[in-house]
């Protein structure tokens, strides 16, 4: 890709260290949103993480890198991304690949274990965000793929009930059903 194209978001993709455009859609949401969705300390899981942006943008608010000085761990976030592709590992993000979405009890097992290790075995978290910008395998058959995007998107809000405070925030983008 040629980083002098005449598209803003490419070339803010090119000269940023993120992996893909879907970052700077989320850093828009966040500053959208009065406070930010994101603060530092929270537990982000994101489903459908491949490539990885959403983890990069969600490990940078969160201080999963430790970019925030805390005197203790208390302000530190967690990170989890879950995909069925493979994708590069991102500082202080814990990455499950093979991961299948549609097995939602695998899902919450690999939380459950991601947050007590991280805690050290204490339950000091619940997920505060589930992010997801996941898309099923497209067929190009509305009758297929319309199911098939549901399924994903009833999964992913079941390991959001199972996991989250009762105020924590769901982002799931959809992409468009409809003929218009």
């Amino acid at each position: 890709m040629d980083c002098t194209s005449t598209f803003r978001s490419l070339r803010k993709t090119c000269s940023s260290s993120y992996r893909c455009r879907s970052a700077f859609k989320l850093l828009q949401l966040n500053d959208k949103i009065s406070g930010g969705i994101f603060k530092p300390g929270d537990i982000v899981v994101d489903c459908g993480a491949a490539p990885g942006s959403w983890c990069q943008v969600a490990s940078s608010l969160t201080n999963c890198n430790n970019n925030f000085k805390a005197s203790n761990n208390q302000n530190k976030g967690l990170v989890i991304g879950l995909d069925l592709l493979n994708f590069a590992p991102l500082p202080g993000v814990i990455t499950y690949c093979g991961v299948d979405l549609n097995n939602w009890s695998e899902c919450i097992n690999l939380i459950n274990q991601s947050i007590s290790n991280h805690f050290n075995n204490n339950d000091n978290g619940r997920v505060d965000i589930v992010l997801s910008d996941i898309a099923p395998n497209v067929s190009g058959m509305r009758e297929i793929d319309i199911p098939a995007m549901m399924t994903l998107a009833y999964n992913i809000l079941r390991v959001s009930l199972s996991e989250c405070n009762l105020l924590s925030l769901l982002c799931n983008n959809l992409f468009i059903l409809f003929n218009i």
